[in-house]
């Protein structure tokens, strides 16, 4: 068995907190079947795998596969109405109230900590004078100038979301800086 395959396996496992063998069991759980569904899906359309090669893998029958895989994608068709919160990136169904206002966020906490971020973000902008602290471009000079919140120290290498470590520069600047730290900067 192909290696990704296996991981693929494994990360299934995880998601549903089975075991492989309750996975390649003959039990039929709302829970295993579910499972067992999405790992053919899966294993169809990522590897490409034919029915008869998945049957062999999960232990069954090609026509059993045939059937998971369309109740997979019928699943995956209902499923399409699911939003994906803007703060904590977890999926939600929108209420039937405000599916017509469009509905960004999973709860009221992950829209505060948003209008949160919106605040400290236009803090920034004040402070630095809307301005690029890099290359002193402004949307004032150049309209089609787009300005960004960067982090002098980068989230990758442990820097934090405070306004000391923040800083505001054109698009330009940000990207070529990717996660570099100048010195220069950090004194600002």
């Amino acid at each position: 068995m192909n290696k990704n395959i296996k991981i693929e396996i494994e990360n299934i496992c995880e998601k549903y907190s089975i075991t492989k063998e309750e996975l390649l069991s003959i039990r039929r759980d709302a829970r295993l079947v579910g499972a067992r569904a999405e790992l053919v899906k899966i294993l169809r359309d990522n590897f490409g795998l034919n029915f008869s090669k998945i049957g062999h893998i999960l232990g069954r029958d090609h026509t059993t596969i045939i059937y998971l895989y369309k109740k997979q994608k019928e699943r995956q068709s209902k499923n399409n109405k699911r939003k994906r919160c803007l703060k904590c990136h977890k999926y939600f169904i929108p209420s039937t109230i405000d599916y017509f206002k469009q509905q960004k966020y999973c709860s009221i906490e992950c829209r505060k900590k948003s209008n949160y971020l919106y605040k400290l973000r236009f803090e920034i902008l004040e402070r630095d004078n809307f301005t690029c602290q890099y290359c002193g471009a402004s949307p004032r000079k150049d309209p089609n100038v787009k300005l960004h919140i960067d982090h002098k120290y980068p989230n990758k290498l442990g820097g934090e979301l405070k306004k000391e470590n923040l800083i505001t520069a054109c698009s330009i600047c940000n990207i070529g800086k990717g996660d570099k730290v100048f010195k220069s900067i950090l004194d600002l």
